[in-house]
């Protein structure tokens, strides 16, 4: 597994870790409860979408890992609209990111990802929508990273929002649906090593692993 991926990997661990306890043994537990709390949310109807993806966008504009987003989206929408929630929100946060570049200017950009502008250019250089499509799929670059620099870039928004919607669908859905399973299992009735062992759990692993395979072969393929 790619270092990124594994602190992406050691967050989701995180995030169960501090939501089981949350939810089920803090002081708190026996007043707000996961259910009570999907509930809630599922009672703004539409306008619950609305206000996740606005908080999704703003907290990664602010460099808080999309997993934290994800994770919260995949817990309260579950895996299918769950990455849709998680698509849209971390698009609103790649145009936001890009037109705050656009605005700010360069020296602004390389105070927030100094050393990693150089390579993203020369990728995207030729054709922008492959280049971006490419590190949306493959983690070369961190996601805040991209947004920013590709504002700076000579290169049409149109291709910019197209190449990052498609190129983050296959990872949002493969987290969105392991955080979806094992994150309500793990809140509701908990995990033990039977419950691993289920097609609930074992389905989701697997299709999280294999999706997580594919920026690697193309990585490899590419020789970066």
């Amino acid at each position: 597994m790619h270092p990124k991926e594994a602190i992406k990997f050691g967050l989701f661990i995180a995030l169960i870790a501090i939501a089981v306890y949350f939810f089920r043994y803090s002081p708190i537990a026996d007043t707000i409860s996961y259910a009570s709390v999907k509930a809630f949310v599922e009672g703004f109807g539409v306008w619950s979408w609305a206000i996740f993806i606005i908080l999704y966008a703003a907290l990664v504009t602010v460099f808080v890992p999309g997993t934290v987003g994800s994770f919260v989206g995949a817990l309260l929408f579950g895996p299918w609209l769950g990455t849709v929630l998680n698509v849209a929100g971390a698009t609103a946060g790649a145009v936001v990111g890009f037109f705050i570049s656009r605005l700010l200017g360069r020296k602004f950009v390389q105070t927030l990802i100094e050393g990693k502008m150089d390579k993203f250019e020369k990728l995207v250089h030729e054709n922008a929508f492959k280049g971006v499509l490419f590190v949306r799929i493959v983690p070369l670059f961190p996601y805040v990273g991209i947004n920013y620099t590709s504002g700076l870039l000579k290169m049409h928004f149109k291709d910019y929002f197209l190449a990052s919607v498609l190129g983050m669908i296959p990872g949002t859905f493969a987290y969105t649906l392991l955080f979806a399973s094992i994150g309500e299992q793990a809140l509701t009735e908990g995990i033990t090593l039977q419950s691993l062992l289920t097609p609930q759990i074992l389905l989701p692993l697997g299709v999280f692993a294999v999706l997580l395979s594919i920026p690697f072969i193309l990585k490899k393929r590419a020789k970066l």
